[in-house]
């Protein structure tokens, strides 16, 4: 040996070559062996026989170098599957699970290789779509399921297994979670269902406007015009009483559709928020404690107010309804910039955030999703309309935020909504003028009445023909602007926002400042479409008057302007 081998190995080979020969019995040995400077990993088999004996050395080095690969190739992918985002499974010819590997596993509550040994129909009843898929793939089928699973909703792919002979002896399957997709299609579906009611609502509304605007308008005149009864007087303030509960249930409708003529203004929402504090201690019970945190560094919203304080004052009675009881409501307001807001569909920018939260019944998740639907309502019959959260989510939609609903029953509800924050300069701000101390009457001024319908252009001609105006009348904008050339001297342009032909009651006001910067020019609507809603929003400085509208409030707004 010390002529075949270094000294330094003998003292390692020969004690190992004398116990074999002493003993009789064989021996395999596994070492590295350095020849030079390389390594090498060999196996030595030393077998006795009666005169010595006889050794087989092996060089194993590139075995074991691939068997290393293949093990961290092995270690690599079960890392991969252990951590990817799916669940991956096989199932044996009778649904065993032969396999089941993913991190998604933990989703629905189990631990890789846990449902080893056990069937899918201990996981599944054998009507259900997966036991189907696994069947059919068992014949030869691909399959594509989706199921929910858990809390969470999962796609599935069953595919048969084959072997060499091309015999199906199993099903692979993959899973993986979709629940944030799943939940955005249903955002999708709701969207585009209220955005379907909201159009036949908005047209409803519209046209309900114009017949109330014709009814208040001409029992007005009847009731200024007519020697009546004390009785038929009564009678008269009643049926325009029923008439403005009519128009507020139209508001709510073009809110809610989104068609409502907004009138966007910085609003300083802590001072708003404050001062409805006092309105909300005074009619609610003393057993709900409210509580408002606004901090003076919230930044302004581009908001109109008034639908604002309407908006947080509806939800809070609905709060105020969910605790019969007693509890705590809290108002929160705070600045919120949003980079990524996909799952508000909102714009990236700065915004106002305002928090309305209870601690009351909650709401039921099959509930959750109707609560912003017109007409909807949890309350007995006759308690409430069921407008109210469906003008608060048209409102805010339509000023360009958004409504978030987070709610558990039994635990509460919390509604956020989310205002554009104001980049307008203070120094562009104006106070409208009071109209408590204007007259109506009309000193012989002349207006031109644009108006499409009907009887409502007839309405407000007698109107201000009483109020002793000098009226010229148009149903189109084409036929108002003729009007406007050959009579230069006319006043006061009073048109409607949404007219017929190629021009609306905005672009007519547009074209008519132009010839003449002098004229007057006020706009009523009963609703507006998107595109009047921007041309509106480009010409700050028009003036507006809802319909419907009682004699005494376009008596002061004509006045008001010609005034100016």
């Amino acid at each position: 040996l010390s002529e075949v081998i270094p000294p330094h190995r003998t003292q390692f080979v020969l004690p190992r070559v004398t116990e074999v020969f002493l003993s009789g019995k064989s021996k395999e040995i596994e070492e590295d062996l350095w020849v030079g400077e390389t390594q090498h990993q060999i196996i030595q088999q030393l077998i006795p026989f009666s005169e010595g004996v006889f050794a087989i050395v092996k060089d194993v080095t590139e075995s074991r170098l691939a068997q290393a690969a293949l093990r961290d190739s092995q270690e690599y992918l079960s890392s991969v599957i252990a951590n990817a985002p799916i669940i991956i499974y096989e199932l044996d010819c009778d649904g065993n699970f032969k396999l089941s590997a993913g991190r998604s596993l933990i989703q629905i509550g189990l631990r890789a290789g846990e449902a080893v040994g056990q069937s899918i129909f201990d996981f599944f009843n054998e009507d259900s779509p997966e036991v189907t898929a696994f069947l059919k793939a068992l014949n030869g089928e691909t399959v594509t399921t989706q199921t929910q699973l858990a809390n969470g909703y999962f796609t599935s792919r069953y595919t048969p297994r084959f072997d060499e002979q091309g015999e199906i002896v199993g099903v692979l399957g993959v899973s993986y979670d979709i629940t944030e997709q799943h939940l955005a299609e249903q955002k999708l579906q709701q969207a585009q269902r209220l955005e379907a009611v909201g159009q036949l609502t908005g047209g409803i509304a519209h046209d309900f406007n114009n017949l109330l605007a014709v009814i208040i308008g001409n029992l007005d005149l009847l009731s200024i015009k007519a020697e009546l009864s004390d009785e038929a007087q009564g009678l008269i303030e009643q049926a325009i009483g029923a008439s403005q509960r009519g128009s507020m249930l139209t508001k709510r409708l073009l809110a809610f559709s989104r068609q409502q003529v907004l009138q966007p203004q910085r609003t300083n929402v802590t001072e708003l928020l404050n001062g409805m504090i006092g309105l909300l201690e005074r009619t609610f019970s003393e057993n709900i404690d409210i509580k408002c945190e606004a901090p003076t560094q919230l930044w302004d919203a581009h908001i109109d107010p008034s639908q604002l304080e309407n908006a947080v004052l509806n939800l809070c009675v609905n709060a105020r309804d969910a605790m019969p009881n007693g509890g705590q409501l809290r108002i929160i307001a705070e600045n919120r910039s949003v980079a990524d807001a996909t799952d508000l569909s909102l714009q990236p920018g700065d915004y106002v955030r305002i928090s309305v939260i209870d601690n009351g019944c909650g709401i039921a998740e099959d509930v959750q999703k109707l609560v912003f639907e017109p007409f909807f309502s949890t309350k007995e019959a006759g308690k409430g309309s069921g407008l109210g959260l469906s003008m608060v989510y048209g409102f805010v939609e339509q000023s360009g935020g958004a409504v978030l609903l987070d709610s558990k029953l039994g635990d509460g509800s919390r509604f956020d909504i989310y205002l554009p924050r104001s980049h307008v300069d203070h120094s562009d701000l104006t106070q409208p003028r009071g109209e408590d101390s204007i007259a109506i009457q009309g000193r012989g001024e002349r207006v031109l009445v644009v108006e499409d319908d009907n009887a409502v252009r007839d309405l407000v001609v007698k109107v201000l023909a009483s109020l002793n105006y000098k009226v010229e009348q148009a149903d189109n904008a084409e036929e108002a602007l003729k009007i406007i050339e050959n009579q230069p001297d006319i006043d006061v342009l009073f048109s409607d926002i949404v007219l017929p032909g190629k021009h609306s009651g905005i672009q007519l006001a547009r074209l008519a400042q132009t010839k003449f910067p002098r004229l007057k020019i006020l706009m009523t609507t009963g609703y507006a479409r998107g595109s009047d809603q921007v041309d509106m929003a480009s010409l700050p400085q028009l003036q507006l008057i809802r319909k419907p509208f009682q004699i005494e409030q376009l008596g002061r707004q004509i006045r008001m302007l010609l005034d100016q």
